[in-house]
């Protein structure tokens, strides 16, 4: 499959996705465009703001001031719960706190030269630098505060501290239009960041975070929340799928700051990094299922070839194995799993799909936690054209 058929296929597929949410046209269009490509390891990390994120909850979030409080930044369980997707306990306790990591600084060079708050020079030094370097080098800190792994997926929280409190206003790096508004990083006023940063005489700084390319997840389909709080902290969960299977995941953030309305800008950046080590102590469960008989889809050539499911304390992972000779760029077929009652299952997410070397392809789905059945049905369905196939009925081996 080509670039442009892999790009193709996969906005389909978060087409499909953000057009079950209750959110507006242009929100779902944009919520689209940030996860529809899966490049290289190259391409930048997807964000999803505040506000984004709670659209695809399908519900209004009220942030429980008090969690903040208590955590002094917003955390996994509450980042979930907030968007309708409560953990179970058995997820709750593989939340790892107390991340042992290590930071390390961009050369001076790369930092802007020309942001000066309150006259203050930046201070300049002429090597690389390290954990060492005085905490007035860099306005903002950040921290790896909490994560949650399992055999699929990995979430961190990771809190961007401004040095000085009352004076900057942390925003995600792609929050830059002028009508972006302070909702999407959880401030609630009807303002716009920029007049919202004036009104309180503070100074924008673009903060942006992701993995580095040899981390085991994947960059070009990471997620990305932010919740702004009045102390200058910007907690931000970083969501990816995971990439290798490895129980010790050795990563690295890259993080960026960015003064805002300052000419020449990708001159004018920090960058620092944090490096740790995350522990999988998830469980799962696995069961493959067949179709019950060997008839294809109808009104297609496609075949379900099998569904591998895996259940863990976090979601239930689903891969649709297939053959779909007639596929192409404009190729609208796609899958959901159904209970007993007919019902769809909850959708979380998932990569979309992938082609493999013989020329089948992979459907990645990602629900609720969710008990692998005996049995279950596949509806087939044509994305597009707005019309099921047929239903298949799929038995575990």
């Amino acid at each position: 499959m080509n670039l442009k058929d892999n790009r193709d296929s996969n906005r389909n597929y978060y087409q499909h996705m953000y057009g079950q949410i209750h959110a507006t046209d242009e929100l779902k269009e944009r919520l689209i465009q940030m996860n529809t490509t899966r490049q290289n390891h190259k391409k930048p990390p997807r964000r999803m703001t505040w506000k984004a994120a709670a659209a695809v909850a399908a519900l209004c979030v009220t942030l429980p001031s008090g969690a903040y409080a208590a955590n002094h930044y917003f955390g996994i369980t509450e980042f979930f719960s907030a968007s309708g997707h409560a953990l179970d306990e058995e997820a709750n306790k593989l939340i790892e706190t107390n991340i042992p990591q290590t930071s390390e600084k961009s050369p001076a060079q790369d930092r802007p030269q020309n942001h000066n708050p309150k006259n203050d020079p930046i201070p300049n030094t002429d090597s690389a630098t390290s954990g060492s370097e005085t905490p007035d080098s860099i306005p903002v800190s950040f921290t790896v505060q909490e994560a949650l792994c399992d055999s699929g997926s990995v979430h961190i929280i990771v809190t961007a501290k401004a040095s000085e409190t009352g004076t900057y206003l942390l925003v995600p790096d792609d929050l830059t239009e002028e009508t972006d508004s302070v909702e999407n990083i959880g401030i609630h006023e009807d303002l716009s960041i920029r007049d919202y940063a004036k009104a309180n005489g503070l100074e924008i700084l673009y903060v942006g975070t992701g993995f580095q390319a040899d981390s085991p997840f994947s960059p070009a389909v990471c997620s990305f929340s932010s919740k702004s709080e009045t102390d200058g902290t910007l907690s931000t969960i970083v969501s990816a799928d995971r990439t290798e299977s490895d129980t010790d995941l050795h990563a690295i953030l890259t993080h960026t700051v960015r003064p805002a309305n300052t000419e020449n800008a990708a001159h004018n950046i920090w960058r620092t990094s944090t490096a740790f080590t995350l522990d999988d102590k998830s469980t799962s469960k696995l069961r493959t299922y067949r179709p019950k008989d060997s008839t294809g889809i109808p009104g297609t050539q496609a075949h379900v070839q099998k569904v591998l499911m895996e259940q863990t304390e976090v979601a239930t992972y689903v891969t649709v194995y297939y053959t779909n000779p007639q596929k192409t760029e404009d190729d609208g077929l796609y899958f959901d799993i159904l209970d007993a009652n007919g019902k769809e299952w909850e959708l979380k997410g998932g990569r979309g799909i992938e082609q493999e070397k013989d020329g089948s392809y992979c459907l990645y789905l990602t629900y609720n936690r969710t008990e692998l059945p005996r049995s279950f049905e596949l509806k087939a369905f044509d994305y597009l054209e707005k019309n099921t196939f047929g239903k298949l009925t799929l038995m575990a081996e």
